[in-house]
């Protein structure tokens, strides 16, 4: 009786113990099987490929306009109107500012009916001359006779300058801009010819830089560029070369001139601007990004994509912009180089293929 009591009570120990074992050995599967899954990186790759390597040229100089006026009158006189502020948009034609002008006002309207009376008279000489019969044949040169005879010539012309010179108090807008540079106001004396203030079209801004010779053969029409004001180191501008100036000067620099397209809401002439120009390097070699490139014991290692394993792959870099980096030995061309969680690859670390937006041409 006291065996067949021990016997079940091992019985049930036993088959207590087997239970423990069956359960440990599912977490351990489950583990096993989790810590697998946890293995395989997501990555995304960049295809190799033989480019030539966009290297920055930089450079620094002032914004300009390429439409510009000064503002003058062709009249001395006291301004009598200002109709602009500095910084305000006109149009063409728009009243910019007027001198004082009631004498030549006056002058204008005397002309003006001496001019009347000429006419008038030139035509009583001429009623007069059509009942003649000597005249009829030759009408052509009875115009001109009693034109000079009346002093039609002379009160046109004299009409003509008093128009002008009334003209000449007034001033107007060009062109459509932008009024800059006014510092005058109603009641002061304006010399003939004084500059008064500038209009220039803000969508028409431009900027010229000095390179050294060296970058000559890098520089080409219609090459991009990008601009970058002082005033906002954040900002770019895209711009684009339209002339290069084709003599090197005494100090080895040649001049190119750089025209701002699209929005240049911010600038204005006259402020210090960077611009970057991406030149290419004369010869091809393959090019990955730089953020491939990771140091592993002091060398530099690249990962690749081959059958759904990292492979681990020592290179030899050459020249590099900021973002891509030449490889001169270690990566194949073709080769898909993982991108993507490089820190955390080791060689034949499993790996899937994400779909990516980086562009497989290297640039700035």
């Amino acid at each position: 009786m006291k065996n067949s009591y021990l016997g079940c009570i091992l019985f049930v120990m036993l088959a207590y113990s087997c239970g423990d074992l069956s359960k440990s050995a599912e977490d351990e599967s489950d583990t096993d099987t989790k810590a697998s899954m946890e293995e395989v990186f997501k990555v995304q790759v960049f295809q190799a490929d033989r480019q030539k390597l966009p290297i920055p040229i930089t450079a620094s100089g002032k914004i300009e306009t390429s439409r510009s006026k000064k503002l003058t009158f062709q009249e001395s006189g006291v301004l009598e109107k200002l109709n602009v502020r500095n910084g305000q948009l006109v149009k063409q034609g728009q009243p910019i500012a007027q001198l004082a002008n009631k004498q030549q006002f006056i002058e204008y309207q005397e002309v003006a009916l001496a001019y009347k009376q000429a006419l008038y008279q030139d035509e009583d000489e001429r009623m007069f001359l059509s009942d003649s019969t000597f005249y009829r044949d030759k009408w052509s040169e009875v115009d001109e006779k009693t034109a000079l005879k009346s002093g039609v010539p002379q009160a046109k012309l004299a009409l003509d300058k008093a128009r002008i010179s009334l003209e000449q108090t007034k001033l107007q807008a060009p062109f459509d801009g932008l009024i800059a540079d006014l510092e005058i106001e109603p009641g002061d004396f304006i010399s003939e010819n004084q500059t008064i203030a500038q209009i220039y079209q803000p969508g028409n801004l431009e900027i010229k830089v000095n390179l050294l010779e060296y970058d000559f053969p890098k520089v080409s029409i219609g090459q991009q560029a990008e601009v970058t004001a002082l005033a906002n180191r954040h900002q770019g501008y895209a711009g684009e070369v339209i002339e290069i100036n084709h003599t090197i000067d005494a100090s080895g620099h040649f001049t190119i001139k750089i025209k701002l397209q699209g929005s240049a809401k911010g600038l204005v002439p006259g402020m210090s601007a960077t611009v970057t120009i991406a030149a290419l390097k004369d010869e091809s070699r393959l090019i990955v990004p730089m953020k491939a490139v990771v140091n592993r014991s002091g060398r530099q290692v690249v990962f690749t994509h081959e059958d759904g394993l990292a492979k681990w792959n020592y290179v030899t870099l050459g020249d590099q912009n900021g973002e891509y980096v030449e490889v001169l030995e270690g990566v194949a061309p073709g080769s898909e180089v993982i991108i993507t969680d490089v820190f955390q690859l080791a060689h034949d670390s499993p790996v899937v293929v994400q779909p990516t937006t980086e562009s497989s041409t290297a640039s700035l």
